[in-house]
């Protein structure tokens, strides 16, 4: 059965100047697969796709894009010495919790926490089917590495040593992302959507499709530290406009006259669009307490021509899922 070629497109490559192609193709058992090709010559020896899914995401689940190949070469030497250290550390607590157990019933059950974690019951009968018990001892074995840390440390029960194991913040909230409070679960979901963003500081929101948000980031000047009360103004702009509107909060955001950051949405659609007509700018602030920082911001806003009135939105109220599309109303905590 061969593959037939559905569509192909360009877009801007990562350093701005170039581009590269998506192609995708699909053949008649519904198969579909999608290609990507480096154009540009600048970046063909530097960036490798990555097709790495990142979960965490509001909407849904994307992939994480062209990425340089010196990050994903020193995240894989990252990855491979964390998981010795844990090796090192811990296995013996591993060995421990399958020692003496003869059924692999008995075996499977902790090894997935009655069924928690891959692989399923029946899957693990029929990898293990013809194993001796010295090979069942190595399957167990293979499951002590980097990427299933999470489910080891809750079959041994132990509350892991990170800083010695050198797991950084935002790996911990991976390892354990069930168990984050509303300012480490915007944390979380910034970080995703920060590493799904555009690589080229200039591209435009009115043509970014792969994508669902362009961000900018203060530069200069200190702003308060966030807090579980963070929020954010949010303006709705005719696509017409969406490109200047954000290029003037952009430079705004990147001056220290605004928040820590703004993020504006792309053309790529999403579930929680009430209007294809326009695209949203949220503008953050640290804590919808401070209502004088909130305020001068809004009034920031109006200098750079947003005088019409707009909400105010809490992101506990965000990370609760609150949306005026799923029938939500007087979400907004301020209207100015």
């Amino acid at each position: 059965m061969s593959w037939e070629e559905d569509f192909r497109r360009k877009y801007p490559c990562p350093c701005g100047e170039g581009e590269y192609e998506k192609v995708h193709y699909s053949d008649d058992w519904g198969r579909s697969e999608t290609r990507y090709e480096m154009l540009c010559s600048k970046c063909k020896e530097k960036y490798v796709y990555d097709h790495t899914v990142i979960y965490g995401h509001p909407w849904n689940e994307v992939e994480r894009g062209w990425v340089l190949k010196s990050v994903l070469e020193a995240e894989q030497e990252h990855r491979e010495n964390v998981g010795e250290k844990a090796r090192v550390l811990y296995f013996k607590f591993w060995e421990a919790k399958f020692r003496n157990l003869k059924s692999k019933k008995q075996i499977w059950k902790i090894l997935t926490l009655n069924g928690k974690y891959y692989p399923s019951l029946g899957t693990f009968y029929k990898d293990t089917k013809a194993y001796t018990q010295e090979e069942v001892t190595e399957y167990i074995d293979y499951f002590f590495n980097y990427h299933n840390l999470k489910q080891v440390f809750e079959v041994c029960e132990i509350e892991p040593d990170w800083k010695n194991l050198g797991v950084n913040g935002e790996e911990i909230r991976r390892f354990q992302p069930d168990n984050l409070n509303n300012q480490e679960k915007h944390e979380f979901i910034e970080i995703k959507q920060r590493r799904t963003s555009l690589p080229s500081s200039d591209a435009k929101p009115f043509e970014a499709t792969e994508v669902y948000w362009l961000f900018a980031e203060r530069k200069n000047g200190k702003y308060f530290s966030y807090t579980p009360r963070g929020g954010k103004w949010l303006i709705f702009v005719n696509i017409k406009y969406i490109d200047e509107v954000w290029g003037k909060i952009k430079k705004a955001t990147e001056e220290g006259k605004l928040g820590d950051s703004a993020k504006v949405a792309t053309a790529r659609p999403n579930p929680y669009s009430t209007n294809p007509e326009t695209q949203v700018i949220c503008v953050y602030t640290y804590d919808w307490t401070d209502k004088e920082d909130v305020r001068r911001i809004r009034e920031e806003l109006r200098k750079l021509g947003i005088t019409n009135k707009i909400p105010y939105k809490t992101d506990e109220d965000t990370l609760s899922g609150k949306y005026s599309v799923k029938g939500y109303t007087k979400i907004s905590k301020y209207y100015e």
